[in-house]
């Protein structure tokens, strides 16, 4: 484990190398993540890091991270989606300056099922507000179902999203590639 606020992983690099392994988790984010891949390597650590969705960011490889490091990020790239052709399109022709990223078609859906909630909840009462109002929306939120830019948008009993779809992604040639894409079954 390392301190994240600090900048020198020497202790923990020596004791990974002393185990030779195949991979080495890190389950934080890329700032910190990058420098330790960085400091394995120089240390005689030719395994890669793997890390979750804390990693799966362009910064990551900007900020040293290695070609071969892996990282885990949810659902399936928007690039892959059929579904998700319309909403990429919207976002290119909007002209942003920053990508939609490895969240943008996520978001996009979580946004469009918290308005049919909301839709849903003011439908009973439009004056509704505060409290009340952030209570129907909740009650809501557990028969949304839409056609969203990941695919199908919906909730199981606990307030989970159903879609299990897992990537994984391999730094190569400096960039992120999606390696597989399935079903979580945990």
């Amino acid at each position: 484990m390392i301190n994240p606020d600090e900048d020198d992983y020497s202790a923990v690099v020596g004791t990974v190398a002393a185990t030779n392994p195949e991979l080495v988790y890190y389950g934080g984010e890329y700032p910190q993540a990058a420098p330790l891949s960085q400091q394995l390597a120089a240390g005689g650590v030719t395994a890669p890091l793997m890390g979750g969705d804390g990693i799966y960011d362009p910064a990551y490889i900007e900020a040293g991270g290695r070609d071969g490091d892996v990282a885990t990020s949810i659902g399936a790239p928007a690039e892959d989606l059929e579904s998700a052709a319309d909403f990429i399109a919207a976002y290119e022709a909007a002209g942003f300056s920053d990508a939609y990223s490895a969240y943008g078609a996520q978001s996009y859906d979580a946004a469009n099922a918290i308005i049919e909630a909301l839709k849903a909840a003011l439908a009973e009462d439009p004056a509704m507000e505060g409290e009340d109002l952030r209570a129907a929306v909740l009650a809501a939120m557990a028969d949304v179902g839409i056609e969203g830019a990941t695919g199908t948008v919906e909730f199981d009993e606990n307030g989970d999203t159903t879609n299990t779809l897992l990537t994984v992604y391999e730094v190569a040639g400096g960039a992120w590639e999606a390696v597989i894409t399935g079903e979580y079954e945990g």
